[in-house]
């Protein structure tokens, strides 16, 4: 199957997105995902080497891959928004790949400040999901985060395992799916330096972390606090590498991404070899 690639001008809170769409190469996609640059008043694009290796390992996991530009940059309509306003960006652009792929589970990813923008709108959607979950239950009042996981991660046998892409056919995805929460959310280099992320100790949607050894703007030992506090299911995936754009290590970041979209353990903290 010949790889698609179609260039994209969505509309967008502040005026249209440059965005730039990729389907698999050898296969249908089996996952819908968005994916946000790093901090636009700092030289970040859709086209950051990070962000094209990232787009390539979910393509090789079956994905389709919306990039775009945040509002001012490349082509993209209006200034910059504060975070505020790219989380508005990115709920635009997810909104424009669950209509063009209704039949879809989606994922949300993301680098340095993209990857906060993600997480902070994927957590937002979580909390819908959640009391989507307890009406479809029919309980009068909303589950707790225990028994929320379980009916998300396998108390119903057609509801998929996170990142699990191998194995779950659009027809198979269960609660997620219904009530409109992301598969996963996948932060690469979540800059700690950017600020507090207390709304990640309530967020029960998966979250997938990969993160440099050497990051400046997310030392380990800071980021290493704020992992703590994240709630389950969560994983952490170090990576070797020189510095917060994984420097001398973007070929084993797009191995990581596409293992990470394809399914593994929740919580597995693999620690970085000698």
């Amino acid at each position: 199957m010949a790889r698609r690639i179609e260039s994209l001008s969505l509309a967008g809170p502040a005026g249209s997105l440059e965005a730039l769409l990729e389907e698999p190469d050898d296969q249908a996609p089996r996952l819908a995902a968005i994916l946000c640059h790093p901090h636009p008043l700092y030289g970040g694009t859709m086209h950051n080497k990070v962000v094209y290796r990232m787009a390539r390992g979910l393509r090789r996991a079956g994905c389709v891959v919306l990039r775009f530009n945040f509002r001012g940059v490349g082509r993209s309509e209006g200034g910059h928004g504060y975070m505020a306003g790219e989380i508005e960006d990115a709920r635009a652009a997810l909104g424009y790949v669950r209509t063009r792929y209704p039949e879809l589970p989606f994922a949300l990813a993301g680098f340095s400040f993209g990857s906060r923008a993600i997480m902070q709108l994927g957590c937002e959607l979580g909390l819908g999901d959640l009391a989507a979950l307890s009406h479809l239950a029919g309980e009068s009042a909303g589950p707790t985060r225990t028994q929320a996981l379980a009916q998300q991660r396998g108390t119903d046998a057609s509801v998929c395992q996170p990142g699990d892409l191998g194995d779950c056919a659009p027809d198979r995805l269960g609660a997620r799916r219904e009530t409109g929460a992301a598969q996963f959310l996948l932060a690469a280099g979540f800059a700690t330096r950017m600020g507090p992320a207390e709304f990640l100790a309530e967020c029960a949607v998966p979250k997938i972390f990969i993160h440099s050894t050497h990051d400046e703007f997310g030392p380990r030992p800071d980021f290493e606090r704020i992992y703590l506090k994240v709630a389950e299911p969560k994983r952490l995936i170090w990576i070797d590498a020189a510095d917060h754009f994984f420097a001398g290590a973007l070929e084993e970041l797009e191995e990581r991404v596409k293992e990470a979209a394809c399914g593994g353990p929740m919580t597995v903290v693999p620690e970085p070899g000698p």
